[in-house]
């Protein structure tokens, strides 16, 4: 596995920029966020400014667009809103407690984060790939989702002026309750989409492990955002018809697109750690057994740390992927009735969802086996 040396360059101005947060550690993942996506994008149109395509340099003016729009946009209501900073005040504690370590960790991790969710545009410009398909529809999603996005918080904050005191239910808060972290995820999307053709192997990785970690941020961030409506509305008779008539029926479509978007990325993971493992020497057969036992260690893990099932109520059956699906099937009722006892309670409970699968898994496979003996 080899680095290209300029990425060595892009992690230091993550670091440098988002260093920020050190006067105001809640600026680590807001201005320090912003500003470092727009940095890196200058970074990048100076590096390879030499080789850059057309699709290329646009998909680079679009994070300095991204970064300097939301960089400013957190800057404006900082020092204008005093309506935000009291609320902030009351919401998000100042840091002045926590240590000079956490403050480190924090720093470095988000920082790694930001770097890392450029590396698709970055392996398209280091891998010396141009402009084709996949860069024109991925920065034309790019595009969209900054559209998007800007204008959900020029609405969000005209409302605001006449009526600070009120939840916002108007333009595009009347299709979605958070278009602006919607616009955010479109516009990261469309970052992996503008470089999925052109990633090898390994660079999937970092790819994925940047698109996935901001998709984490943002509906983490959405969830935290609707408690803290409801907390603050939830008396006003019109918010509550308004989160009634939000919480609609779960449409098959929409269900249906998550489920083969988060099926496929985990497929799209599969296929990376398979590509690793014969870019290490493995043999094709080798390959495909060690990516299976990954595949079922990684689902594991993240069942038992509490973080699959919050991918499974995003991704739907998206998550039932065979491997991954299965694994996550028989280590999560094992977690749930292990204070039974390891024998009555994790050893019985173990194959509740997944016994059947494998007795009627086995049985189709014997009917399936006879009638092709039957056909000779």
């Amino acid at each position: 596995m080899v680095f290209p040396k300029t990425v060595w360059l892009v992690i230091a101005a993550a670091l440098l920029i988002s260093s920020i947060g050190f006067k105001k550690y809640v600026w680590f993942i807001s201005l320090g966020y912003g500003f470092s996506i727009a940095g890196i994008g200058i970074l990048l149109l100076a590096l390879y400014g030499g080789r850059l395509t057309a699709g290329t340099a646009i998909c680079c003016v679009l994070f300095v667009l991204y970064g300097f729009r939301l960089g400013g946009y957190l800057l404006y209501r900082e020092v204008k809103s005093s309506a935000y900073n009291s609320k902030m005040k009351t919401e998000i504690k100042d840091g002045k407690s926590m240590t000079f370590g956490v403050k480190c960790a924090i720093w470095v991790t988000c920082a790694l984060l930001y770097a890392l969710q450029v590396t698709p545009v970055f392996y398209r410009l280091a891998n010396g790939a141009g402009t084709d398909a996949w860069c024109i529809v991925g920065a034309v999603i790019m595009l969209f989702g900054v559209c998007f996005e800007s204008a959900a918080d020029i609405q969000k904050q005209k409302l605001k002026k006449i009526n600070p005191k009120r939840f916002c239910d108007t333009g595009l808060f009347r299709i979605v309750r958070c278009p602006n972290y919607l616009g955010e995820m479109l516009f990261w999307t469309g970052v992996l989409v503008s470089g999925a053709n052109v990633l090898r192997g390994w660079q999937w990785l970092p790819a994925l492990l940047g698109y996935l970690g901001i998709v984490f941020v943002m509906f983490s961030g959405a969830r935290r955002l609707e408690l803290r409506q409801n907390k603050s509305y939830g008396a006003d008779l019109e918010y509550q018809a308004y989160v009634k008539r939000m919480q609609k029926k779960s449409p098959l479509g929409k269900d249906m697109a998550l489920a083969f978007v988060i099926g496929g990325l985990i497929c799209v993971a599969g296929q990376a750690i398979g590509d690793g493992f014969r870019a290490a020497g493995l043999n094709t057969e080798d390959a495909g057994t060690a990516t299976s036992v990954s595949l079922v260690f990684l689902s594991a893990l993240l069942t038992g740390l509490g973080l699959y099932h919050r991918l499974a109520r995003f991704g739907g059956a998206g998550t039932l992927v065979p491997i991954t699906g299965f694994a996550n099937a028989v280590v999560s009722p094992a977690l749930d009735f292990k204070a039974e006892g390891f024998v009555t309670g994790m050893a019985a409970k173990m194959f509740v969802i997944a016994g059947p699968v494998i007795v009627y898994g086995t049985l189709a496979s014997v009917v399936y086996g006879v009638v092709l003996w039957a056909l000779g």
